[in-house]
């Protein structure tokens, strides 16, 4: 059945939105609608108003994997609005994880609020991709206070986990939040990172990235 989802997924949104709009409503199973919903990353054209509509499903791997789709599909969105605002409802950290990821596929978004989400985020995964958001916004919309957090908050503590975090895979996500950045901050802990890190796979990318830094973003108004 996966693979069916991923046939039907992949083809033009167009021609299949009305299709995907019955079989979500059917009754099928949660597995089934993830799945369904999860193809819709390979669909060409734009499916992502169509997504935004799942984001308040009462199904928590619903929300999640609709999100997640929205941030994996070639097509950028105009959903900011619609995904802070689902941000400020959302409990399940999961969910919350993937709607910050999903934010940074949208042309734009108001980068106060998120802000604000970020500093009240108290799940490991979800403030690393909050803080992942906010450093590309540091390159595509920069801002004194979006600066000042990463600066003052965001570039140690992306360094802290990137040392020490539990999992492989939040070291490295904490590794490219500070390489999506690229401010002196985030620099400056890469190269703390490329002599202190013992995970491999962190000092390797330190290292790389130090040995050859991105373009360095100028401070807000300079």
């Amino acid at each position: 059945m996966w693979k069916a989802h991923a046939h039907v997924g992949g083809r033009e949104f167009i021609e299949t939105q009305a299709f995907f709009r019955q079989y979500l409503g059917s009754g099928v199973s949660s597995d089934l609608r993830v799945a369904a919903i999860e193809s819709l990353a390979q669909a060409e054209g734009n499916p992502t108003a169509f997504l935004a509509g799942y984001i308040s499903d009462p199904d928590a791997g619903v929300r999640a994997s609709a999100a997640w789709a929205m941030s994996a599909t070639d097509a950028t969105g105009n959903a900011g609005p619609q995904l802070l605002a689902a941000l400020q409802e959302e409990k399940n950290p999961e969910v919350r994880w993937r709607l910050y990821q999903a934010l940074g596929n949208q042309d734009g978004f108001d980068t106060s609020t998120a802000l604000a989400l970020v500093q009240r985020e108290t799940d490991p995964a979800a403030r690393i991709a909050g803080m992942d958001l906010l450093a590309s916004a540091l390159r595509n919309n920069p801002t004194p206070a979006v600066q000042t957090y990463f600066d003052q908050t965001a570039a140690p503590a992306l360094k802290n986990t990137a040392l020490t975090g539990e999992s492989s895979s939040e070291r490295m996500a904490a590794v490219m939040a500070l390489v999506h950045a690229s401010t002196p901050a985030a620099m400056s802990a890469l190269q703390e990172l490329a002599l202190q890190a013992t995970d491999p796979r962190v000092q390797q990318s330190a290292t790389k990235i130090v040995a050859n830094p991105p373009a360095i973003m100028p401070k807000p108004g300079h």
